[in-house]
């Protein structure tokens, strides 16, 4: 598995360009990325019966 990194060269151009890009490598290393999946497995867990997940609008921003 490929190290968690940076946009490369090309990578920055084509999101200067174009305005996004498709990063192909992960963000966050194995134990971050296991340890943030865990929590949101919990808030989903948490969820009232009926509640969509996709309701939880900005979790990212709210739930640090």
């Amino acid at each position: 598995m490929k190290k968690p990194g940076r946009l490369q060269s090309a990578e920055f151009e084509k999101f200067q360009q174009e305005g996004y890009v498709t990063f192909h490598r992960p963000v966050l290393g194995d134990r971050k990325f296991q340890a943030l999946k865990s929590h949101f497995e919990e808030l989903c867990a948490a969820l009232k019966p009926g509640e969509r997940p996709e309701l939880m609008d900005v979790p990212h921003f709210t739930d640090t």
